[in-house]
C-alpha cells in the first residue's frame, strides 16, 4: 500500500488593519520575508481622511488587499474628535 502525502503548505496569517500606516509597514515587510510564514495584510482603507502622509499601496512590498467601501465620522459625544467607522 502506497501513501501519497498532500504537499506540505505553509501556515497562513491573515492581517486586518484599519489603514496603511507608514509605522506599521516595516512589520508587515518582516512577517511576509518569514520563511515559515505565508502572509496577507487586509485594510479597511488605504488612508483614513484625518491623516496627512501618503503611501502608495502599489509600492508595497507584501501581499495586501484594500477593501472597497466607504467611511462614517460621528462625532465623539464628549470630545471634540471624530471617529471613523469604517464599512
Amino acid at each position: 500500500m502506497t501513501r501519497s502525502f498532500a504537499p506540505r503548505t505553509l501556515p497562513r496569517a491573515v492581517i486586518l488593519n484599519n489603514e496603511i500606516m507608514p509605522y506599521r509597514v516595516p512589520l508587515f515587510e518582516a512577517l511576509h520575508n518569514r520563511s515559515d510564514l505565508e502572509t496577507l495584510v487586509i485594510f479597511s482603507t488605504a488612508r483614513s481622511w484625518e491623516r496627512t502622509w501618503t503611501i502608495d499601496p502599489a509600492a508595497l512590498a507584501f501581499p495586501h488587499r484594500i477593501l472597497p467601501g466607504f467611511s462614517l465620522h460621528p462625532p465623539k459625544s464628549q470630545f471634540s474628535e471624530k471617529r471613523s467607522i469604517y464599512i
